[in-house]
């Protein structure tokens, strides 16, 4: 009797040990995440505009699209009192590489002449970037580096779907009143969605924290490695 009392009773010691490793894991020690007080998608944009006053005669290139310089985007028959009835079709081409943004752009659709219809955004990763400000305590500065995965979001980019992003850059200037720090992210995935223009879209950004190590040795063969055990099974 007494045996089987003093197993129950180690039992539950080492359930409640596990238990409490496990809270203290997560809740001390577990991977965290940030998100940012301002952000917005950076990028470079070229305004497409119509050379001349008329119709929109032909849409070759989709909202959204990606496009090659040289490509063909639309196509304008001029109309004015000078050229009532039409005259020589005018040809709109991308100017650089990138995705074509535009808003109503379909045939028929009367512009101006300079109108703009639309936007070539560069796309590239090196032109494509997120600047977000990330409200962190300062003795946590040290747990935001580059190499941390991250979500952007937008109810206008991507269909509201997040983003995978990764940090590039943290900035060297800490923000004591906001409590806060700049960071720089390139966007891992092509958004299928972009407004027009794209460049300065407010979005949202999550960052994931590196989790913390347990600070003594002690406590964290007791109570961390066996809680690190469990998240391994779990996952």
């Amino acid at each position: 009797m007494k045996r089987s009392s003093s197993f129950t009773l180690a039992v539950v010691v080492i359930l409640f040990v596990l238990i409490q490793g496990w809270v203290m894991k997560e809740k001390f020690f577990g991977a965290k995440h940030v998100e940012s007080t301002e952000a917005m998608l950076m990028g470079e944009d070229i305004a497409v505009g119509s050379p001349v006053a008329g119709f929109i005669a032909d849409v070759s290139a989709a909202h959204g699209q990606r496009v090659r310089l040289g490509q063909k985007l639309f196509t304008v028959v001029p109309q004015s009192p000078l050229e009532p009835y039409g005259g020589e079709p005018h040809t709109v081409f991308a100017l650089r590489d990138g995705i074509f943004a535009h808003e109503s752009l379909t045939v028929g659709t009367f512009v101006q002449a300079s109108q703009i219809v639309g936007h070539v955004l560069n796309n590239n990763p090196d032109s494509l970037h997120v600047l977000a400000t990330i409200p962190i305590k300062p003795q946590l500065l040290s747990s935001i580096t580059p190499l941390l995965t991250a979500t952007v979001r937008s109810d206008l980019l991507n269909d509201g779907m997040p983003l995978r992003a990764i940090v590039t850059t943290v900035g060297s200037q800490y923000d004591w009143k906001k409590r806060a720090i700049t960071v720089r992210l390139r966007l891992l995935d092509d958004p299928s969605q972009l407004p027009s223009p794209a460049s300065g879209l407010p979005v949202t950004v999550s960052i994931a924290l590196r989790p913390r190590a347990c600070p003594l040795s002690f406590f964290a063969n007791i109570l961390c490695a066996p809680a690190s055990i469990l998240h391994a099974q779990k996952q």
